[in-house]
């Protein structure tokens, strides 16, 4: 089983940020399904998605960027996350969602290749590996429903996905894809990615880009920092930072303009050529890089933050973070409130198992665990009525003896 969340506003009514989607008919906007290498931990989960909404130029905690407004974003920003059960993520991801959204408006060879341009993926590490497995049972199920071979790579192609950080070939993709990928990384090399490493050292530059196979797939190679998580990605001193925004942006853009044209406005790997050009060779500073970017996406006309707007969306920020931490000290407090009730109600039964009652109540009156006359402590414990037996058996069995030596004397 998987859950589908999408990013939205944070108020005091939502800390998170976040909404579960429960119907696939609530998805009426292109959106960035950002898929992390952790998909059942909520930390990576969530934090996968700010990480495209990031990418994207949208206002979010790690940087103001251009300062889109998420509430008024014509584009869905949403994650997935794997609840345990036998059957596959991808298999899930694939017929319960993918599949279904692709069909939502009919089964129209255009209708349906318009749907697929409303699909973009942002994956980190083996995240594209999910989707990748996925793109098999989508294909397949395309097939399933009548459409060629050709048709169902023809439709597929235009689902766009930017990974991030993964030595994963993709060149077999379908989806129109490009792979960014630290070489610095010892997790993200093999013997053909550490020789463009070299080639770029040899060369004295920073990164390179390149179409990979016959088909959908671009590679983006650069020398950064050697860290390994989605948000080292999009740090100033990430020298692909630029590119991931542009080609983001451009795919998110497409999605848009698609929505507004009665023809397909295609995507393929050449498409990437210009972004990567203006905003991926490196020639500017970043920050001016960066401000250039901003200036040009308009998202539709989507509203930014002013500053004032921007100040102020910081502080609620911040205020909902520290209600986060105050709830979270509550949950935890309560968890260990209740395991010590749960312990103490343990206790008790078992007291109440192996004692008598007086002695049940006499425990619980020393343990200020029940109130009342301590009429109770006044008389004998068990404890005490075992001393009494225990002495009155010891003596028992030396008069018995006792007895016993006299007969003995008597017989002699």
């Amino acid at each position: 089983m998987i859950k589908i969340y999408k990013k939205i506003n944070k108020t005091m009514n939502n800390l998170y940020g976040s909404c579960e989607i429960k119907n696939i008919n609530d998805l009426n906007k292109p959106f960035l399904l950002c898929i992390s290498d952790s998909d059942s931990f909520d930390k990576a989960i969530f934090g996968i998605i700010r990480e495209g909404a990031h990418a994207a130029r949208v206002y979010t905690t790690q940087e103001n960027a251009a300062g889109f407004k998420i509430e008024k974003m014509p584009i869905d920003f949403l994650g997935i996350k794997r609840i345990e059960n036998e059957e596959k993520i991808e298999n899930e991801l694939s017929k319960d969602f993918l599949l279904p959204f692709l069909k939502l408006h009919g089964l129209n060879k255009n209708s349906i290749m318009k749907q697929a341009r409303k699909i973009n993926l942002f994956t980190f590490g083996d995240g594209c590996i999910t989707y990748k497995n996925s793109e098999k049972e989508l294909f397949s199920g395309l097939c399933n429903e009548g459409f060629s071979k050709k048709e169902a790579e023809e439709i597929l192609s235009q689902i766009s996905l930017t990974a991030l950080g993964t030595k994963e070939e993709l060149s077999d993709l379908y989806a129109t894809n490009i792979r960014f990928i630290d070489l610095c990384n010892i997790k993200t090399q093999n013997e053909k990615l550490r020789e463009y490493g070299n080639i770029l050292m040899r060369n004295k530059t920073l990164s390179m880009y390149c179409p990979i196979g016959k088909k959908n797939s671009y590679d983006y190679l650069f020398l950064g920092q050697g860290k390994y998580s989605a948000k080292d990605y999009l740090k100033d001193e990430c020298p692909a930072k630029a590119a991931i925004s542009a080609v983001v942006s451009f795919f998110l853009q497409n999605s848009l303009d698609n929505l507004k044209s009665n023809n397909l406005v295609r995507i393929n790997r050449d498409v990437f050529t210009e972004p990567l050009y203006q905003y991926g060779a490196n020639l500017k500073p970043l920050k001016e890089t960066l401000s250039n970017l901003d200036s040009k996406i308009k998202y539709d006309d989507t509203p930014k933050y002013t500053k004032e707007e921007f100040s102020l969306r910081a502080e609620l920020d911040t205020a909902c973070k520290a209600i986060q931490k105050k709830q979270l000290l509550v949950k935890n407090r309560e968890e260990e409130n209740h395991e010590l009730t749960e312990k103490v109600n343990t206790i008790i039964t078992n007291i109440k198992k192996y004692s008598s009652e007086t002695t049940y109540y006499q425990i619980l009156i020393r343990s200020n665990l029940w109130h009342t006359n301590e009429e109770f402590l006044e008389e004998e414990s068990d404890k005490e009525f075992r001393k009494k037996a225990i002495k009155k058996e010891k003596e028992n069995k030396k008069s018995t003896k006792s007895g016993k030596t006299k007969t003995t004397k008597k017989s002699n």
